[in-house]
């Protein structure tokens, strides 16, 4: 079996995309970044290997869009258990039979400082969480990564540089 080749991480399309803040119930602010060119394998912790982020404002019409989250049911329904985490099954579940949207419920449930990959990659995990993504042609995949281990350490320590830089 063939496995697929590796491509350049800026002609896959993979983002990293941060909810900033969320401005009212119709707008929120994301950033957005690519990898650096030429990355090829990207630890998900790693905040070396990403451009600058650029500030983009979406609304809940076209999220989907710029979080490249294909518009089907069933891609919509595994983006809102990203979104909605730990509670995402029973919440989905009962939301659904509510009458509530998968779409309506990942828009309701972004909130500032989640983070996620989207794009076409493979994911390689470490103890069962996602450790290192490769860009690869493929299936699209969109993963929240702000709760993971190794992220939320990285992000502590970059927080803590950052207070001790700037003397406080």
């Amino acid at each position: 079996m063939r496995r697929p080749r590796p491509q350049q991480s800026g002609k896959s399309g993979v983002l990293r995309i941060t909810v900033d803040e969320r401005l009212d119930e119709t707008l929120v602010r994301v950033l957005v970044a690519r990898p650096a060119r030429g990355t090829g394998r990207i630890e998900v912790s790693d905040v070396d290997v990403w451009q600058d982020e650029k500030p983009v404002t979406v609304g809940p019409a076209d999220w989907p869009g710029v979080f490249r989250v294909p518009v089907t049911a069933r891609a919509l329904a595994a983006a809102a258990r990203q979104v909605l985490g730990d509670v995402g099954n029973r919440k989905l579940t009962r939301m659904s039979g509510a009458g509530v949207p998968p779409r309506r419920l990942c828009w309701n449930g972004f909130r500032e400082g989640q983070v996620y990959l989207s794009g076409s990659f493979v994911v390689e995990e470490r103890r069962g969480e996602p450790h290192v993504i490769r860009p690869v042609p493929g299936r699209r995949q969109f993963i929240r990564v702000d709760r993971l281990a190794a992220v939320q350490a990285a992000s502590n320590a970059l927080y803590a540089s950052a207070l001790t830089a700037g003397g406080v």
